[in-house]
């Protein structure tokens, strides 16, 4: 697999040729590592995880858009969404398969699966086809910091695609 990416902002938009994801990383400690899966939690708009010690939201918008949230505490931020101005979303099938080795959210288009020992994250095509996948281990990092005197967080997530994959966040593409 290559390019190797990090992404290290709070919010970014990721386009492969059959998904487009929003993740919004949200935190007050930091993460590193294996985040194992707890429980898993369905509800009519997609799913709830609860890791340890973190939650994971993935809220399914269309059949190409999977918007998830992640907070290594016990509770998730509401919060508004600045990537995209949409106020409701049309109700979009869905699945949720809870294995033994991984939790696999799918929808027509693409399948976002959770590895349930490390917490990794990968997109999936509906061939299988990796489109994005957080690196071995996890691939989240949060850590606190201090800006301007002000508590805020930096955030990393470390994905790797394959090579005939191309990611776009904020209009640019990114190679390696």
């Amino acid at each position: 697999m290559s390019p190797r990416v990090v992404l290290p902002s709070i919010r970014f938009g990721l386009f492969a040729c059959l998904a487009q994801l929003a993740f919004l990383f949200v935190a007050p400690a930091a993460q590193g590592g294996s985040i194992p899966v707890v429980s898993v939690q369905q509800a009519a708009d997609g799913a709830t995880l609860t890791l340890s010690p973190a939650q994971l939201k993935l809220k399914v918008r269309t059949e190409r858009i999977t918007r998830g949230m992640f907070s290594p505490g016990s509770t998730l931020p509401t919060g508004q969404e600045f990537s995209v101005n949409q106020a409701a979303w049309p109700s979009a099938p869905f699945q949720l398969t809870n294995g033994s080795t991984s939790v696999t959210l799918a929808t027509a288009k693409v399948q976002v699966v959770v590895d349930k020992t490390t917490g990794s994250i990968q997109f999936l095509d509906t061939s299988n086809g990796v489109l994005l996948q957080e690196i071995s281990g996890g691939g989240k990092t949060m850590t606190a910091v201090t800006v301007n005197g002000e508590s805020s967080y930096r955030t990393e997530q470390t994905l790797t695609s394959p090579a005939d994959e191309f990611m776009y966040a904020l209009c640019q593409l990114h190679e390696g």
